[in-house]
């Protein structure tokens, strides 16, 4: 009975320990954070003074309790973390004087509902509101210049991201936030509803950023640009998209035509889809299974960290359709031995190969290959354009083990003329013409004849003359002229007589 009562005894003693231990911010109700005075008002916080708020919630003298948050004039930053795990959060009030909201500011404050970024701030850094999972919408002030990476990552109530229309590097287009040319696609809300249920990104877009579509449910189908030249990490990560059986092929994940993740992490080859555009950032990251990897002609480019630490990944078809390999997409490939390129040496260093990637410049790589094995094996071209007398044609083939094309220029064949045939005769006031006909495209090719001269009219006006010779000596010429129907005789001596022989 003693022995119980002992060990009960201990056990409300622990239990007593605990919760004085968990509960540090009942020890006081104000006190003073860097250049900041704060005071506890229930559940209500209020902050006063300027500068920087820096104090981290973990180790946070008001702990992680309060309700709402005041934080008065002066006050220019609030430091990463500082209001992080703050679930019972439900009201803040930010001043005009803040400059900066610091990454992860007000992450996992899962009760808040609605905030007002005050005009004047010009960041909001990483994760700054990520899982505010009750976060319905938000307004991005005209003053602020940069936004980090998933501010609003499971935020899985946002319907609305709205933009001052003066903000001059953002924009929002329907509640989807991007940048202000709108090459960039930041983030589509993840509760965002439309009638059809399908989303068409711009022409315009060029990147698809982090997170960008990261938990959205609601989509059912989308339609993205040739022009994008870059998926983010976790782009489709946890949506409709990423679980979509559909959109599996070889054991990859594919939105359009770009590959987004690797879906069988077991295999230990894979071929990349055909008209596949783009391998997204960390698509393959950390797999130690995928031994050899095929990439399809067309390709574009190759994400950052795309294949980071595949420690048994050995060799890789590149096709010379590639203009960026972004950086790390190779790093800690320590296994990489060779690259098949299907390019030339000198097409192989026009690629845009980015920082860490020295297991990939430094494999043995192979040009003009052709990943069924050895060199490309061309047969049976075929002609797309015929060459004409001063146009080139075009011819092309597919190699018969990787159906590689290869398209071959056919000269120009230049004019063919025939012999020239006159179809104006000269006269002694007029230049003739003659002209001649290519053999090939039938054009007619023309020359100017000289007008003629007096002495050279003697034929054509009926005139001949004849030599008269006396006993060797050359005495004259006898000219006979045809006129009217009459031959006339006239000599015309020579002067001297010329002796012949």
């Amino acid at each position: 009975m003693r022995k119980s009562f002992q060990t009960c005894l201990f056990l409300c003693v622990i239990i007593i320990l605990g919760v004085i231990s968990a509960c540090p911010a009942d020890a006081a109700s104000s006190g003073t954070v860097g250049g900041c005075q704060w005071s506890l008002d229930g559940t209500v916080l209020n902050i006063t003074g300027s500068g920087k708020l820096s104090q981290r919630s973990e180790n946070a003298p008001w702990g992680n309790s309060i309700t709402e948050v005041i934080i008065g004039e002066g006050v220019t930053s609030i430091d990463g973390s500082v209001f992080s795990e703050c679930k019972s959060l439900r009201k803040v009030t930010l001043p005009n004087s803040l400059r900066i909201i610091g990454a992860r500011a007000f992450d996992e404050c899962t009760a808040l509902t609605s905030i007002t970024i005050p005009s004047g701030v010009t960041t909001i850094d990483d994760y700054a509101f990520s899982d505010c999972s009750s976060l319905i919408d938000i307004t991005i002030p005209k003053t602020v210049t940069y936004i980090g990476i998933e501010i609003f990552r499971h935020c899985y109530s946002l319907n609305n991201i709205f933009v001052d229309p003066a903000n001059p590097s953002y924009t929002s287009v329907n509640g989807v936030l991007y940048s202000k040319d709108m090459s960039v696609l930041i983030r589509y809300p993840a509760d965002k509803h439309t009638v059809t249920r399908t989303y068409t990104v711009p022409d315009s877009v060029k990147e698809i950023g982090m997170g960008a579509f990261e938990s959205v449910w609601d989509l059912l189908d989308i339609t993205l640009p040739d022009s994008i030249t870059k998926i983010g990490f976790n782009a489709f990560f946890d949506s409709v998209f990423y679980y979509d059986k559909d959109n599996v092929y070889g054991g990859c994940i594919y939105v359009g035509n770009y590959l987004i993740y690797i879906k069988d992490e077991n295999m230990t080859s894979c071929t990349v889809r055909a008209g596949t555009k783009t391998i997204a950032d960390g698509a393959f990251v950390a797999n130690h299974n995928l031994q050899h990897i095929i990439l399809p002609e067309g390709l574009l480019s190759i994400g950052d960290s795309a294949f980071f630490w595949s420690t048994y990944l050995k060799s890789i078809y590149i096709p010379k359709s590639v203009t960026k390999i972004d950086r790390n997409a190779f790093c800690e490939c320590n296994a990489m031995e060779s690259v098949l390129y299907s390019g030339s040496s000198v097409e192989r260093h026009k690629i845009r190969i980015e920082k860490y990637n020295t297991n990939l410049t430094r494999a043995k790589w192979q040009y003009d290959c052709c990943h069924g094995g050895g060199n490309h094996d061309f047969k049976s071209e075929v002609i797309i354009k015929n060459a004409t007398c001063t146009e080139v044609g075009e011819a092309r083939s597919n190699c018969v083990k990787c159906a590689f094309p290869q398209t071959r220029t056919i000269p120009a064949l230049g004019h063919s003329y025939g012999e020239s045939e006159l179809i104006k005769k000269p006269t002694k006031k007029e230049t003739g013409v003659e002209a001649a006909v290519c053999k090939n495209c039938g054009e007619v090719q023309s020359k100017v004849v000289n007008k003629k001269k007096p002495a050279d009219n003697a034929a054509s006006i009926g005139i001949t003359a004849t030599l008269i010779v006396l006993g060797g000596v050359a005495c004259g010429y006898v000219i006979f002229k045809k006129r009217m129907g009459r031959g006339i005789g006239i000599l015309l001596p020579t002067s001297p007589p010329v002796k012949l022989g």
